[in-house]
């Protein structure tokens, strides 16, 4: 994947506190992709790593599905993320 590819576009990466987040964070950022990542937790790993461009909060997925979608289809709406990868069931 050329960097050029991805200018002006952003990748969702829900910062769901585990590894695979991070790791998810690590390669897209050293590809040059830039990265968002959201999450309900105040201050998860993903939010702490260098390739994390930008933090979003979001509302949590297990107390407010409907408000976690909608913070989602809003990052969404905003015309520069490509897509949002679903790490976990709530994602999808």
């Amino acid at each position: 994947m050329s960097e050029t590819a991805w200018t002006g576009q952003s990748v969702v990466v829900p910062a769901i506190g585990g590894p695979s987040s991070v790791s998810v964070l690590r390669s897209l950022g050293r590809s040059g992709v830039h990265t968002i990542a959201v999450s309900e937790q105040p201050d998860p790993p993903g939010f702490r790593s260098r390739y994390c461009d930008e933090a979003v909060r979001v509302p949590s997925p297990a107390d407010d599905l409907l408000g976690y979608r909608d913070a989602l289809l809003e990052l969404a709406r905003g015309g520069d993320v490509r897509t949002i990868l679903p790490l976990r069931e709530a994602d999808v």
